[in-house]
């Protein structure tokens, strides 16, 4: 199933196409809310240098990601026309300042920012610094983006700083251009921030501000960064920023005041220890040098080092936590993941690297000969059990991977995955130290963008609260300068590959086949057929012992007698929702028919202690249990289940137990979107028939009308008729034979290892000049 894309025609070189997509193409269907050109003209006011014609292409693109790609190559254009003179320019950006409230289409709005970001000057300076200013949404962000391209502008200082201790991915933005500018001018940086500390601002925002003057060049900072690490009337998380930028510091020590604190046993006291670790990153100058890579290769004696980094979730190497919180599937893959490839001769070792507090961090223990080692970056737990819009832990994230890559040994080669701050900031560590990556590609949220419009759920009127809230914009060109950058990118199986990836991320696989492989993730076939083997050989009607399966027997037992003996529609996931719990529940609220035939039983989350999604999703599911009283008794949450729990649930829907539940039952996801969906391939590895989503890596695998069916999964009814189908497919002779077989044969664990491990030393012996920036 991997291997290189093959591509008639490649011309050994790669490119990155569809930024200006040919005469009628569309990516997705025609916004509906599209403006015409006519009335972009009528708009205008005042002499024009024509530089609004770009901005009309953009507004006729046929989709909202045509609009996205066309903005870099608009932006050079409009950069043209006001290098012609001063007065041009002069002339353009006030036209560009009327686009800002073009107000049938903030796509165009956007747009108008990141070509201001362009054009050089005072002009568009005080044009970005009044959007910084006045927005509070989509505009503020990409103003704060566009200002991390430029040179420093005094008058976009104070409005940064002010978006700073707003936080959230307009923050870092404001961050990354006011630590960048300090170079120059540290300073004026330094006088503004403290500025703004002398002010009102909320415990985030003081954090916000003491890490951001932590990076500020020059050691006139120093006196205020210890004064506030000492000051105990300060809030803890505001120390532990002073602290952990003092830790960065390589041109002083840590003053003595501070060292004191490391006796203590509170997060203060652990932020000292955590900073006098970097200490020793930063004294250590064998280790800031770049290896060559010959050096680099196989430095780890007998196979490569390699670290595979995911910062959304917490460290979970016993797999008890799957599906609390943000701790989901690809936390689960990677601790499986890890184990295969430790196995293979080409690998010596392999770094699984999550977060975890700073306490947890520094009482983390491994042995320096493990072939698969667990370490965690330490981040505060302000951070949260979700990691989604966690933009301003980026520093912390990128200190946390430095220190753990210098504990641990230098590794090989990254892989790295994900659109989020940990991804951004691996990616940033690895650049710094030389080391090559390896990126697996998912077109997110590309493929959620064009979906979502095709459908009819986004218009352009809609993006700039959608963008606000989710990020699209930003994290769609996260994924593409990441595959940019990247020594190898791996691809899931996705129907149409070679279009879908040039046309909603602008990637032409043609150009350098040999740069792509697609590789399928892959589960632990073993413990699946394990599980469904004890499921047949169990013991008569009594189910003794503790664990999921009687804790699922007596819920039904509970439940009015004539739900006993039904089979169950198993669902398996985060409770987020993009994974769609309550659209499930949704779906047997609405349909009698199917609540009469089976019994609804969800697996995920943290029903005690909810984190801020998980309780958003609970309350959906009780707000539709208000409404459809009878839907209640049909619909079982059982929460987050260790991974082995969760192969005995699968055993059980396939199979039955004792008299409470029926056989042949049946799995459903109602995710929006699934790049893959190993838990969809771990049913039907169990047999079961599966409901799947339409959008993504589903369709590759999942037969139509023979393993189970794919729906629109954003529609409750249509979840209602796939789980019918699915049921009525339970019973088919030799479908779960059929089912079982082909995951063997293509998605075990152990195949997907062996992919990666036979090209991941050809990428860690790259060369690195080859880089793209």
């Amino acid at each position: 199933m991997a291997g290189p894309v093959s591509i008639p025609g490649a011309r050994g070189r790669e490119a990155m196409v569809s930024r200006v997509p040919s005469a009628g193409r569309s990516v997705a269907s025609p916004s509906r809310a599209t403006p015409s050109p006519s009335s972009w003209r009528r708009a205008r006011t005042g002499p024009s240098p024509h530089g609004a014609a770009g901005l009309e292409r953009i507004a006729r693109a046929g989709s909202i990601l045509e609009a996205i790609h066309l903005t870099p190559w608009v932006a050079c254009e409009l950069v043209a026309i006001a290098d012609r003179s001063v007065l041009v320019a002069r002339a353009l950006v006030q036209e560009l300042r009327g686009a800002l409230q073009y107000p049938s289409d903030p796509v165009v709005s956007i747009a108008t920012v990141h070509a201001l970001g362009s054009i050089q000057g005072s002009d568009a300076d005080a044009v970005l610094a009044d959007v910084l200013r006045a927005e509070t949404g989509a505009l503020r962000t990409h103003a704060a983006w566009a200002a991390t391209r430029r040179p420093l502008a005094n008058e976009l200082i104070e409005p940064l700083v002010a978006v700073l201790t707003a936080g959230g991915l307009a923050g870092m933005h404001a961050q990354a251009a006011l630590a960048r500018w300090s170079a120059d001018r540290p300073s004026g940086i330094a006088r503004a921030l403290r500025a703004r500390l002398a002010g009102e601002l909320s415990i985030d925002g003081r954090h916000h501000v003491i890490e951001t003057l932590g990076l500020v060049h020059g050691d006139d900072v120093l006196a205020d960064l210890e004064r506030v690490a000492v000051d105990r009337a300060e809030a803890d998380l505001v120390r532990v920023a002073a602290i952990a930028a003092l830790g960065d510091r390589v041109d002083v020590s840590l003053p003595a005041s501070v060292v004191a604190l490391a006796n203590g046993s509170d997060r203060v006291s652990d932020a000292v220890r955590l900073a006098q670790a970097d200490r020793t990153i930063h004294l250590d100058r064998g280790d800031r040098g770049a290896a060559s890579p010959g050096q680099r290769a196989f430095a780890s004696g007998g196979g490569l080092r390699i670290a595979q980094v995911h910062l959304g979730a917490a460290l979970d190497p016993e797999l008890l936590r799957a599906g609390m919180g943000d701790t989901g599937g690809i936390a689960t893959l990677l601790v499986k993941l890890g184990a295969a490839l430790a196995r293979d001769i080409n690998v010596g070792q392999v770094l699984t690297i999550g977060r975890a507090t700073p306490r947890a961090a520094l009482d983390a223990t491994t042995t320096s000969g493990d072939s698969h080692r667990f370490a965690p970056v330490a981040l505060e737990p302000e951070v949260g059990s979700s990691f989604a819009d966690a933009w301003p832990a980026r520093v912390a994230a990128a200190r946390g991977l430095r220190r753990v890559f210098h504990e641990t040994g230098r590794p090989d080669l990254v892989h790295l995955r994900m659109a989020d701050v940990g991804t951004l900031a691996a990616s940033e560590v690895a650049r710094s130290l030389r080391i090559q990556t390896v990126f697996s590609l998912a077109p997110d949220p590309h493929a959620l963008i064009a979906a979502r419009e095709a459908s009819g759920e986004l218009d352009r009127r809609a993006f700039a609260a959608e963008d606000a809230h989710l990020h699209f914009w930003f994290r769609a060109h996260l994924v593409e300068r990441l595959a940019r950058r990247a020594g190898h990118v791996i691809l899931f199986p996705r129907e149409r590959l070679t279009d879908q990836l040039r046309d909603l991320v602008g990637i032409d696989v043609t150009v350098q086949p040999n740069r792509y492989t697609v590789v399928p993730e892959g589960i632990d076939v073993g413990t699946i057929r394990r599980a469904v083997a004890a499921r047949a050989a169990a013991p008569g009607p009594d189910e003794p012992g503790t664990g999921v399966l009687p804790d699922l027997l007596a819920r039904i037992a509970a439940l009015p007698p004539t739900r006993h003996g039904l089979p169950i529609v198993l669902s398996v996931g985060r409770l987020n929702e993009l994974k769609g719990m309550a659209r499930l529940a949704t779906a047997f609220a609405l349909d009698a028919r199917l609540r009469a035939r089976a019994t609804l039983v969800i697996v995920g989350g943290d029903l005690d202690q909810p984190s801020p999604s998980e309780a958003a999703e609970l309350a959906r599911i009780k707000a539709i249990w208000s409404a459809h009283p009878d839907a209640a008794s049909a619909i079982i949450l059982l929460g987050h289940r260790p991974n082995g729990e969760v192969a005995e649930l699968l055993a059980a829907a396939m199979l039955g137990a004792s008299p409470l539940i029926g056989p042949d039952g049946a799995y459903a996801c109602a995710s929006l979107k699934e790049e893959f969906g190993l838990a969809i391939v771990e049913a039907l590895s169990a047999g079961l028939p599966v409901v799947a989503p339409l959008v993504g890596g589903p369709a590759t695998y999942v037969e139509g009308g023979l393993t189970g069916v794919l729906v629109d999964t954003s529609d409750p009814a249509a979840l209602a008729r796939g789980a019918g189908a699915a049921l009525d497919l339970a019973g088919r002779p030799g479908r779960a034979a059929h089912a079982v077989a082909t995951m063997s044969r293509l998605y075990d664990i152990s195949a997907m290892a062996n992919s990666l491990a036979s090209i991941y030393p050809r990428v860690a012996e790259g060369d690195l000049t080859t880089l793209a920036s």
